[in-house]
């Protein structure tokens, strides 16, 4: 039986934790592979440096600003429920042309 819920560091973003949490509880089925990746992800030492690095902010002047050092760049996709629904119809309309 698969433990109620996964504890974060507190190294870990607090955002990457709260995701992770949501990931661990909701997600119906989620294999023990699974389970162990996020683990890893959260617990493993090697991954403070990593977080630290993401968390990184922009200088200007020598002082920090709020722009992230490392732009992220989301796929359109996960902007909206909107935006993945048109993602998963286009991807089945795909899917049926390869089928004939």
């Amino acid at each position: 039986m698969p433990e109620d819920q996964i504890t974060a560091p507190d190294w870990v973003p607090p955002a990457v934790a709260r995701v992770a949490q949501i990931i661990w509880v909701t997600i119906d089925g989620l294999s023990l592979d699974s389970r162990l990746a996020l683990k890893r992800l959260i617990h493993d030492q090697r991954m403070k440096t990593v977080w630290a690095e993401l968390m990184k902010y922009q200088r200007d002047n020598y002082r920090v600003t709020q722009t992230p050092f490392h732009a992220s760049n989301l796929p359109k996709e996960i902007e909206s429920w909107d935006a993945l629904a048109k993602a998963h119809r286009q991807r089945a309309a795909d899917l049926r042309e390869l089928g004939g």
